[in-house]
């Protein structure tokens, strides 16, 4: 019989920065979950669209992904490009906690929290399209 060689993993001591002050003060995040594809829109061409959607290379990599907001019922819902989504809101069995990597050596790991995800808004269901007036008047 051949042996496989097992090792041990490799154990990385992580600091979390816990200032006094800000003890369970982290900011609570929500996570959106979308199914399907999110395609990202190609650069404008034109003069219009460049000037209504002007881009600095800070947000250069951003996108708008659209609206989001909650009835008088506290229903979410989403408006992305022409499609309407309505959504429900999901408390998560284990939160997650956001990091932001403040330094690191050798031997050590340094974070600071900079939220905690304990809820997630679910669009689950097949989104509503949407027609303006003018895009129905258009063609016609």
């Amino acid at each position: 019989m051949s042996q496989v060689a097992t090792t041990s993993p490799v154990v990385v001591p992580i600091h979390i920065k816990n200032d006094n002050d800000n003890q369970n003060n982290s900011p609570e995040w929500a996570m959106i979950e979308i199914n399907g594809e999110i395609l990202q829109p190609t650069e404008s061409t034109t003069p219009k669209d460049k000037e209504n959607h002007p881009q600095s290379d800070a947000t250069k990599d951003q996108v708008e992904l659209g609206s989001l907001w909650f009835d008088a019922n506290e229903v979410p819902h989403m408006i992305v490009g022409t499609h309407e989504l309505k959504g429900k809101v999901e408390t998560l069995k284990q939160p997650f906690c956001v990091l932001e990597k403040e330094s690191s050596t050798l031997s050590t790991t340094s974070y600071a929290v900079q939220g905690i995800i304990s809820r997630k808004i679910l669009f689950s269901q097949y989104p509503k399209t949407i027609l303006s007036r003018s895009s129905v008047s258009s063609s016609l």
